[in-house]
């Protein structure tokens, strides 16, 4: 004897596999916020230590970075501004302030 599954049943199932799916990627990358602002705080423990050259200006979680790189396009991480605004509004991602005077 072989089952039908209802429309409304197989509905129900789609959207409930939608869900877990995309609580699951919202869940990894919380996760992959949360390393890299890790990382980021070892940074800055770095960059405090006497004598130390910091070239490291954040860390940025890989789905955001290709996100704004998709929204802003991919030369927008070699904009000091954009990384410095970027700073402002993420700054546990930020290991060392960049400063925005030009160099000569």
């Amino acid at each position: 004897m072989m089952l039908k599954a209802s429309d409304e049943a197989m509905t129900d199932a789609l959207i409930k596999e939608l869900c877990s799916g995309r609580q699951f990627l919202d869940s990894l990358q919380k996760r992959r916020e949360i390393e890299a602002a890790e990382e980021a705080k070892t940074y800055r423990k770095l960059g405090r230590q006497k004598g130390a050259k910091m070239v490291h200006l954040a860390e940025i979680p890989q789905r955001e970075y290709l996100q704004m790189a998709q929204k802003y396009g991919a030369e927008c991480w070699q904009d000091r501004e954009f990384i410095s605004d970027y700073q402002k509004y993420e700054p546990a991602m930020a290991s060392n302030k960049i400063s925005l005077a030009r160099e000569i």
